[in-house]
């Protein structure tokens, strides 16, 4: 019988800062997904020109300010925000210190996101 569930553990993913700087990641990739732990600090901000991935941003702690295309989110934690593909998005902490779980299908498959636990 083929296996069709697998456990993971984040605690064992390599803590890496190559998806961008001064942000501590973890990641899972499945065949189809990729999960991504972040957690940075007050100030920190980001841009992003798109990437043909679907997204979803969910804050475990903290606030972000988060624009998708034209429309801005002030997210709290417990809220979250979907990015389509291929849209601009950029966010910074509000907070002291804020974290996440960003969602991505298909996988991120470059460079920067192969520092991963690979499941399945």
């Amino acid at each position: 019988m083929k296996k069709t569930s697998y456990k993971f553990d984040f605690s064992q993913a390599p803590l890496c800062q190559d998806v961008w700087a001064d942000e501590d990641n973890r990641i899972v990739h499945t065949p189809s997904i990729t999960l991504m732990t972040f957690q940075m600090s007050e100030g920190w901000s980001f841009a992003d020109a798109g990437h043909s991935n679907e997204q979803m941003t969910l804050i475990l702690k903290g606030e972000l300010e988060m624009t998708v295309g034209t429309e801005s989110y002030r997210l709290k934690s417990g809220q979250g925000v979907y990015v389509p593909p291929n849209t601009p998005h950029s966010g910074r902490i509000l907070s002291k210190v804020a974290e996440g779980l960003d969602i991505f299908t298909p996988i991120r498959t470059e460079d920067r996101y192969k520092k991963a636990i690979t499941v399945a």
